[in-house]
């Protein structure tokens, strides 16, 4: 499982916050293929791994 991101951000670096991007964009991946036959507890961890790519994607969208 990925872990959780810290609530603030600005703690990591910019490396940090790219390498947690594409860690959760490799999870994110095959569970968006297999969408249709997701267990709840996959489908949780979908919802939670894509809220927190956005936040990635939003905070350094900001950032620029």
């Amino acid at each position: 499982m990925v872990e959780k991101l810290p609530e603030n951000l600005s703690t990591l670096s910019p490396e940090s916050l790219r390498h947690a991007a594409n860690v959760h964009d490799e999870r994110i991946s095959p569970l968006f293929r297999r969408w249709p036959s997701l267990s709840r507890l996959e489908t949780a961890e979908l919802k939670r791994l894509y809220n927190e790519r956005l936040r990635v994607a939003k905070y350094l969208g900001k950032r620029r």
